[in-house]
């Protein structure tokens, strides 16, 4: 796969600072704010001889003497805590510190002692973090022997992903790297989690943003990511390459003349995943592939390891918390662990399942017997229903009925989309019962991020007994524009003005106000004759949470 690197990349190195200077820390309280503070190695930047003593200890590093050296000056996780002070007012001539400038400006200060010009060396340290400040981009210019890793795809909201790596591009003198998340086994807990077909569009932006160096948090599961990682590798090595020949050459090279069924698997992963129910569909694909190859031969083989992650797949989708699913589970991850299908410690060594294991047995599964398990999975799990090809075309929705007041009430995390269908202004109400943060922007630039609270709002609208905090934004739009509008707490509520504005939402587990439940729409294809549908949650047993057909049909 062509994968390598030349610098062992940043990671968090407060921890290890404290460890290794114990005595020091405990000696200079003052350096600190607390006790966590001090063991997660967040001194005060302002303070000469805390930073003179980071610098003695880097110098003390045995790894001074490698061929290609970093120097991590990550902090531990919680920077911009209440145990991570900020400088103060005035300190090198800065207003406002935030945690970002700190420890970047922490970073420069580092790099003063290494030649700035060195292709050998380089100070390295993270962009993440939670919050809105963690991952800005420091009030200074980096020193050219800097080499920030941003984290743009997760935790940080201080910008747009794009818009992060764009602004981080333009602060930054030499190089930089990307730190993102593949398919970790902590959120997929081994199931496909990734689309394939944007990591052309990632490769390609990255570089043209100067990102020379990929640091990925992902898995050695080959059954969800063994294709995600071979096109990736082709494409990093050389992104000028045509991802649809790449693509094609292996599912060719790997299935030979079972390909198009192995194609029609993944490419359901990557873009349409029918979640508990794809195990009959890659089931149904399977045994297609199967039947267009020599048995026993190389593609049969491989055909037959996705047999046996398949077959994970089913287990998984079938837990329910007990000791005997779990068992089966942890058995079967056991019993196919050679074939590195599943990440073993990921999956048991962290107890992402729960309960821990019971003792089982290290037998490894034989060809005759995953084929064994995969006919009686075949004949039990059949295909349900067909997956509808239809494309959701935003231009052919319209109102066919004034909606209820309270359906314009959110959650404590809520989404929604819509597109501009003229050009000019749009306006929109957006407020919350406490304080929310509230967002309005395109893939590419933000129209609106700022916090909407009882001090800022200018006007009160009381829905169902409750009042709510709440402004009018008025945004310049141009016909065919996607804009997505978000609230992050306080119990959001987004209502457009503007008339013909249809929003469109994709329902999370925070997408409602659990006291009300207000009523969503969802388009069904003309000739539908069959609704499937993934329920996280059992049957309501409060008279809440129910389908309804147009005709006003409850659905229990």
């Amino acid at each position: 796969n062509r994968f390598n690197g030349d610098f062992v990349q940043p990671s968090h190195a407060g921890q290890a600072f404290y460890l290794s200077n114990v005595a020091l820390c405990n000696a200079h309280p003052e350096w600190f704010n607390g006790q966590l503070g001090k063991e997660s190695g967040r001194i005060r930047v302002e303070i000469p001889e805390a930073v003179q003593a980071y610098k003695d200890w880097y110098k003390r590093m045995p790894n001074l003497t490698d061929s290609f050296i970093t120097i991590n000056t990550d902090p531990e996780d919680g920077r911009g805590g209440s145990d991570d002070p900020l400088p103060p007012n005035g300190f090198q001539g800065i207003n406002n510190w935030n945690a970002s400038d700190k420890w970047w400006y922490f970073a420069n200060e580092i790099a003063k002692d290494y030649d700035s010009n060195s292709t050998k060396l380089h100070i390295a340290a993270l962009a993440y973090g939670d919050g809105a400040t963690n991952t800005l981009v420091p009030k200074f210019p980096l020193k050219k022997n800097v080499f920030p890793v941003i984290i743009p795809y997760a935790f940080q909201t201080a910008y747009l992903p794009k818009e992060m790596i764009r602004k981080w591009h333009a602060n930054t003198a030499g190089n930089m790297g990307i730190y993102d998340y593949w398919n970790i086994t902590q959120w997929s807990l081994g199931l496909p989690q990734f689309n394939i077909y944007n990591i052309p569009k990632l490769l390609s932006f990255w570089r043209t943003n100067a990102i020379n160096c990929i640091q990925q948090e992902t898995t050695d599961a080959g059954g969800p990511t063994g294709h995600m990682f071979w096109l990736t590798g082709q494409l990093e090595f050389d992104t000028t390459k045509n991802f649809d020949t790449l693509y094609h050459k292996y599912l060719t090279d790997c299935f030979g003349n079972g390909w198009k069924p192995m194609k029609n698997m993944f490419d359901r992963w990557s873009l349409n995943y029918q979640y508990n129910q794809d195990v009959n569909f890659s089931l149904k694909d399977l045994k297609d592939a199967t039947d267009a190859v020599v048995i026993n031969g190389p593609e049969w083989k491989r055909i037959n390891d996705l047999k046996a992650y398949v077959h994970f797949m089913k287990l998984m989708a079938q837990r329910n918390g007990t000791q005997s699913k779990n068992d089966s589970i942890y058995q079967d991850v056991y019993s196919i662990h050679q074939r590195m299908l599943v990440q073993t410690v990921g999956l048991t060594g962290q107890h992402y399942l729960g309960p821990d294991p019971q003792p089982i047995s290290d037998h490894q599964l034989t060809e005759a017997e995953i084929e064994k398990i995969f006919a009686a999975d075949l004949a039990a799990l059949p295909v349900e229903y067909p997956i509808s090809n239809m494309v959701f075309d935003y231009d052919k929705a319209t109102y066919v009925n004034s909606i209820p007041l309270d359906s314009w009430k959110y959650g404590i995390f809520s989404g929604a989309r819509f597109k501009a269908t003229f050009k000019g202004k749009v306006s929109i109400n957006i407020g919350a019962v406490g304080k929310t943060q509230a967002k309005i922007y395109t893939e590419d630039s933000i129209y609106i991020n700022e916090s909407i609270s009882k001090e800022n709002s200018t006007f009160k609208e009381v829905v169902d007994g409750e009042t709510w905090n709440t402004k009018n934004y008025q945004i310049d739009v141009t016909k065919g524009q996607i804009i997505t509008l978000s609230t992050t707490y306080g119990w959001g509520r987004i209502k457009p003005i503007t008339p013909g504005i249809i929003l469109f939402s994709t329902p999370a587990p925070n997408d409602f106000d659990n006291a009300q439940y207000p009523t969503k729409y969802f388009y069904v294809p003309k000739g539908t004759t069959k609704i499937a549908y993934n329920d996280g949650e059992p049957q309501p047993t409060n008279g809440r949470g129910y389908l309804v057909t147009p005709d006003g049909i409850s659905l229990v």
